[in-house]
């Protein structure tokens, strides 16, 4: 089933935060979309929850290389 959650992520500071994230972020199976907001500092996920869950898309934004983003 298609779900979309928003996250609120600290440490988007800049262009090339959003850039890292929706290159590590967005093809992980499962993420059929992602949006960010450098300004807002959110990531809009837009997933199939039948094969990916909220916990371990958390995972996968925290755990971006060379990044220290975490989800509040």
């Amino acid at each position: 089933m298609k779900a979309t959650k928003v996250f609120q992520v600290e440490g988007i500071h800049c262009p090339k935060c959003v850039e890292k994230l929706v290159a590590t972020v967005g093809p992980v199976e499962g993420i059929s979309e992602i949006a960010v907001s450098q300004d807002m500092k959110e990531v809009s996920v837009r997933f199939e929850s039948d094969s990916i869950d909220e916990k371990k898309i958390i995972e996968e934004i925290e755990a971006v290389p060379d990044k220290d983003f975490k989800v509040i």
